[in-house]
């Protein structure tokens, strides 16, 4: 969702903490949560991780960025350690380098929604796209919100083909904070997300189940039924959210 220059010193701080305790950093008490991190650095697409060559407990990690080739620094790796293992996020191999420099130029929702559909036209059909509470409705506030619909896009894209909208969350914030009304801006819906539903390049919406607490989704919800987009109602379990988990995952803090 970030530039990666921004998130870097959080990722450096991160992965010392994950890859340099007495556990293995899958059992880590932050392991999720630098997965979260993973998908929220933009020009990231996966990371490598190998044991340290000196230290028995204690792991390398090496981000692998969008003009790397994930397999052949994979295979580095293995052919200089004997181990390694990739942890990639799907969503980001979509993106390109220029689409992130392109949207650094964008001023408007139109000019988004440009560009969105050039990088949907990079999607392999049928592409599905989430729906859900961010500005209004959900767990209260939007950073929550924005990681509970980062981990249904990263779920749901280990199976299926899903535009992952987050990069723009971002741009579109500072417009936002630009309006001089307080009250919800539909120029979001019209002019970013309406042009893209009515390409019926996204052939499927996915509501979370929270789906109908958020104006926004409520406003999607009707324009699909009424282009003829089919609807999908994820339960929590799609997104590996089910019971407990929902409520741990939520109240993690996002640092």
């Amino acid at each position: 969702m970030y530039p990666y220059r921004t998130q870097m010193q959080k990722h450096i701080v991160l992965s010392s903490k994950v890859f340099s305790g007495d556990v293995h950093y899958r059992k880590h008490p932050d392991w999720q949560k630098y997965l979260d991190l993973l998908a929220d650095m933009n020009e990231v697409k996966g990371v490598v991780v190998h044991q340290h060559p000196f230290k028995r407990n204690q792991y390398n990690s090496n981000l692998v960025f969008l003009e790397h080739d994930e397999d052949a620094q994979l295979k580095h790796f293995k052919d200089s350690f004997g181990k390694a293992e990739l942890f990639k996020v799907p969503v980001h191999e979509h993106w390109t380098l220029d689409h992130f420099d392109k949207l650094a130029l964008c001023k408007t929702y139109a000019e988004m929604n440009g560009l969105a559909l050039q990088i949907i036209d990079r999607l392999s059909q049928p592409v599905r796209q989430v729906c859900g509470p961010i500005t209004t409705g959900g767990f209260g506030d939007a950073k929550r919100n924005l990681r509970v619909f980062t981990k249904a896009i990263v779920e749901l894209s280990k199976e299926i083909t899903v535009f992952d909208q987050m990069p723009f969350e971002p741009p579109m914030w500072s417009i936002l904070k630009n309006r001089t009304a307080k009250d919800y801006d539909n120029t979001i819906l019209t002019d970013f997300y309406l042009p893209i539903f009515e390409s019926k390049k996204v052939r499927t919406l996915c509501f979370l189940p929270n789906w109908k607490e958020s104006y926004g989704a409520n406003w999607e919800h009707e324009q699909a039924k009424r282009i003829g987009l089919a609807i999908r109602y994820l339960t929590w379990a799609d997104i590996g959210l089910e019971g407990k988990k929902l409520d741990k995952f939520v109240s993690l803090q996002a640092a």
